[in-house]
């Protein structure tokens, strides 16, 4: 029943598209879409379903997104950071969870993946 619950909230994210990738300059659909398919493992985790801890996949697609988020400009952080953060807002992350995430799977990008995330300081502290 939990799988169940989280396919329906991980196919959420097609229907929202048209207001995820909204006013996404400078990241194309299809990046947010990736950045957010890289993710995908993480989803039971995330929407605070299942293990207190994020599994190998979720934690193997956080360091991949991690690799595409320190390939990037200052400005296409802004704009990934603001499509996760719409598609956490879309999906109900819980926030707690959200904000361990970078710690357990020991990743290097500074934001969670929050509806509270803060993007504008990526235009102005890179990285």
């Amino acid at each position: 029943m939990a799988l169940g619950r989280l396919r329906i909230l991980m196919s959420s994210v097609v229907v929202a598209w048209s207001v995820i990738t909204t006013n996404l300059a400078s990241v194309s659909v299809a990046e947010c879409e990736a950045a957010i398919g890289l993710l995908q493992p993480c989803g039971e985790f995330l929407v605070g379903m299942g293990s207190s801890t994020p599994t190998p996949d979720c934690c193997a697609g956080g360091k991949a997104l991690d690799k595409v988020i320190a390939a990037t400009s200052p400005a296409e952080k802004k704009a990934l950071c603001e499509c996760l953060k719409k598609a956490a807002l879309v999906l109900q992350i819980n926030r707690d969870r959200a904000n361990q995430f970078p710690k357990l799977c020991q990743l290097t990008a500074k934001f969670t993946l929050s509806p509270d995330n803060d993007c504008n300081k990526y235009i102005s502290h890179p990285g």
